[in-house]
């Protein structure tokens, strides 16, 4: 327990996003060009900030002119910002622009007619990072901005690829805790019902989280650290999990465990039922199932691994978490924790309450 508690622990610190062509692996033209543009120092131009202030139906006139262009200004000199994207431009600017004053006055009107809605009752900014921003970054930086417009009065939205792939990473790990809850529940219920316990039902999910625990601790400190990230063909720079990673691998890995719990424990209870004692039961039921599962468990295991050879990074997660899950369940939980335990709890395994027994439906597993 111990050991899986160790293997769970990076989890804590686990960062989900969505890291686009990043979560590729080199020698994909599309990351490397990514690359490039990075190389070239324009980083930024892939993780823009687009502002959008409203109004509320009042037109845009010369008295809101200064405080338009104070937040411009305020936004510029945040940390990090290379550039804002708006109607007030610098001198600095202009030069950069180059060309003759046609050109300069041509860049003046693009950019106008680009930070005004038709009706001028919407005011566009855009903000250019000076670098493009990891998954990890992106909420401070997101933060500042927030805090800069916030307290300049205006209503507004933010958008742009980076608050996109924030929000859809928020959208889905938000339903994590749901789906846990609604597993845990039917779990329980049907496992009380199935052994008549209230013990081994808790047993089971505690048994199970653990596995889900340290293999999805491994995929966090493979994929997102770095750690032996190279041999496995994982690029060290992605820096976050993919965002529908943790349900899947819960949904998947607490699923695969469960299947090898129910296939002992029936076995156990059937030994029980039979007449054997509470220990004879555990020894009888582990040495008459432990080859199968050993053998279905390398079979699933062999099929998982081969996940880790292909060349996105969230299938080779989806791999790496579920063999790691397999391995641990079909060797550590199932052939010592879950019989430790069995032998410990005894007679308890099998308590339920009178009223509560007199109340379920019965049903019966055997094989």
């Amino acid at each position: 327990a111990a050991l899986l508690l160790l293997l769970a622990a990076p989890a804590l610190n686990i960062r989900t996003g969505y890291a686009g062509a990043w979560g590729l692996t080199p020698g994909v033209e599309s990351r490397d060009a990514l690359k490039d543009v990075e190389t070239l120092g324009a980083g930024g131009l892939l993780s823009q900030f687009e502002v959008i202030l409203d109004l509320k139906g009042e037109r845009y006139g010369p008295d809101d002119r200064a405080p338009f262009q104070a937040l411009v200004t305020d936004l510029r000199a945040l940390p990090g910002v290379q550039g804002v994207l708006s109607p007030f431009l610098t001198s600095q600017d202009l030069q950069a622009a180059g060309g003759d004053n046609a050109d300069q006055l041509a860049a003046v009107s693009a950019l106008t007619t680009r930070s005004f809605s038709r009706d001028r009752t919407l005011l566009r900014v855009t903000v250019v990072p000076d670098r493009n921003l990891p998954a990890r970054d992106i909420p401070a930086f997101e933060r500042q901005i927030r805090d800069t417009i916030q307290a300049s009065g205006y209503t507004y939205l933010l958008g742009g690829a980076p608050v996109g792939g924030e929000e859809f990473s928020r959208a889905i790990t938000g339903s994590l805790p749901t789906v846990i809850l609604a597993v845990f529940t039917g779990t329980f219920l049907l496992l009380m019902v199935a052994f008549r316990s209230i013990l081994i039902p808790l047993k089971s999910i505690l048994m199970n989280a653990l596995t889900v625990g340290a293999a999805v601790g491994v995929v966090t400190l493979i994929v997102q650290d770095g750690f032996l990230a190279g041999p496995l063909g994982i690029p060290a720079d992605v820096g976050v999990l993919d965002a529908s990673l943790p349900v899947l691998l819960f949904a998947i890995m607490f699923g695969l465990s469960m299947d090898y719990e129910i296939f002992l424990l029936s076995r156990v209870q059937e030994e029980y039922l039979a007449g054997h004692t509470n220990d004879e039961a555990v020894v009888r039921a582990v040495g008459h199932t432990a080859r199968i599962i050993t053998s279905a468990a390398i079979i699933m295991f062999i099929v998982f691994a081969a996940f880790t050879f292909g060349r996105v990074v969230a299938s080779k997660s989806i791999g790496l978490g579920l063999a790691v899950a397999v391995a641990l369940d079909a060797t550590l939980v199932r052939l010592v924790l879950v019989p430790a335990f069995l032998k410990l709890a005894g007679r308890w395994n099998w308590w339920l309450p009178a009223w509560l027994d007199k109340r379920l439906p019965r049903i019966r597993l055997e094989h």
